[in-house]
């Protein structure tokens, strides 16, 4: 009995996956930058406004690198190797 196996991944869904994953990247490199004066904020042991403003960075932040995975699990052809390649990123 033969098993079915997951169709081969194509050449435009491999494109797809590379558009997306440039288009992000803007986006997430702003996010890995920022972090840095988040945390300088947050070594500071903000109060009032300025706590707010670190907290609410780091959910932007985290927004950020979680939309780029959900993204890329929806566009990519094959999600398992995706996830493999990408395991130190998440």
């Amino acid at each position: 009995m033969a098993v079915p196996t997951a169709p081969a991944p194509t050449a435009s869904a491999d494109e797809r996956a590379a558009r997306w994953e440039a288009r992000l990247r803007p986006f997430v490199l702003a996010a890995a930058l920022g972090v840095i004066p988040l945390v300088a904020l947050s070594l500071a042991h903000p109060k009032g406004l300025s706590h707010d403003l670190e907290v609410l960075g780091h959910w932007v932040v985290w927004l950020v690198f979680a939309v780029e995975v959900v993204v890329m699990l929806v566009v990519v052809s094959d999600r398992r190797a995706w996830l493999d390649a990408h395991r130190f990123d998440l």
